[in-house]
This record gives C-alpha cells, sequence and structure tokens, in this order.
C-alpha cells in the first residue's frame, strides 16, 4: 500500500537503517529518538539530541495542531 508520510516512536528511531530507508525513498517522516543519540550540529560536530534541543529558541517551534 502506498504512503507519503510515516511516523514511529523510539524503538523503530534507534534503527538507523529505518530511518535511513525513509531518507532514501523520500518518505517525510517525525521519528522518536533518545535523547542520548547522537546528531550533527550547524558547527558540523556530533552531540547529543537533548543538547540541541535545549539550545533552540522558542520561535524555532509551531503548533501544527492546536488541541
Amino acid at each position: 500500500m502506498p504512503f507519503g508520510w510515516a511516523t514511529a516512536d523510539e524503538i523503530y528511531g534507534q534503527a538507523s537503517q529505518f530511518r535511513l530507508w525513509l531518507d532514501s525513498a523520500g518518505i517525510a517522516h517525525v521519528v522518536a529518538v533518545p535523547e542520548s543519540a547522537m546528531a550533527m550540529s550547524m558547527q558540523l560536530t556530533k552531540v547529543r539530541v537533548h543538547h540541541l534541543v535545549a539550545e533552540l529558541p522558542e520561535a524555532a517551534w509551531q503548533r501544527l495542531i492546536s488541541i
């Protein structure tokens, strides 16, 4: 069945091959990752995800659905 986007919890978020497959297939996705996951910073250094999130200004966040 064809699909245009995907979401996944932290269990799938830890599977880098799954995330890479979504990227390579051009599938829009939101995948939870553990806060200990590593990501590239703007300075091209590896840092923990929770540090990157903590550094974002309030204006970086956008509510998509109002509850």
